[in-house]
């Protein structure tokens, strides 16, 4: 099952990669949040790991969204005329 789902994110993070990018830093937040707050509790070695995750997911989330946001530009760029005929036409 765990293969499962990280097959069907990577499909997700290929064809949304911005979208993707953006849900991973929120997720890194909020696991970061709850992780440093359990370091302050206990001196364990998995809440530390738990804090070293959280800082690597927002790593990745930056990266992803860099990603996603050359490529969408990109993809203006290259569709631009096409945008701007769609715009005037009125087909909002």
């Amino acid at each position: 099952m765990i293969v499962a789902v990280g097959c069907g994110l990577y499909v997700v993070r290929q064809k949304w990669r911005l979208t993707y990018g953006l849900f991973e830093l929120a997720f890194a937040t909020v696991y970061g949040f709850f992780a440093v707050r359990k370091v302050g509790v206990s001196k364990g070695y998995v809440e530390t790991i738990s804090v070293v995750a959280a800082v690597y997911l927002v790593v990745r989330g930056v990266e992803n969204i860099t990603i996603g946001w050359k490529a969408r530009r990109q993809w203006i760029k290259e569709n631009r005329s096409r945008l701007q005929k769609y715009i005037e036409s009125g087909k909002e």
